[in-house]
């Protein structure tokens, strides 16, 4: 598997803080070791929060990217092993 195909992918979209990261946590919780969680946020907060969240938890952001669509949303997709 690639690092950038997760073992779950989970869509936080429209969501604020602290709603990403809880739902992080809760999907994280229900992977196995060394699986990946893929998680979509439009929340620019997810920027700092996520990583500093994966450095205190133990877990490893793989991969993080960005993108915009023709409306002006940017989505930020980070890939989590935990």
């Amino acid at each position: 598997m690639s690092s950038q195909n997760g073992n779950r992918v989970y869509d936080a979209s429209g969501l604020l803080c602290p709603m990403p990261i809880i739902h992080l946590q809760q999907q994280l919780a229900a992977l196995a070791k060394d699986e990946i969680l893929q998680i979509l946020c439009t929340d620019r907060g997810t920027l700092q929060d996520i990583p500093a969240w994966c450095d205190v938890n133990g877990h490893t952001l793989i991969h993080q990217s960005q993108d915009s669509n023709d409306r002006g949303v940017t989505t930020y997709c980070f890939w989590i092993q935990k």
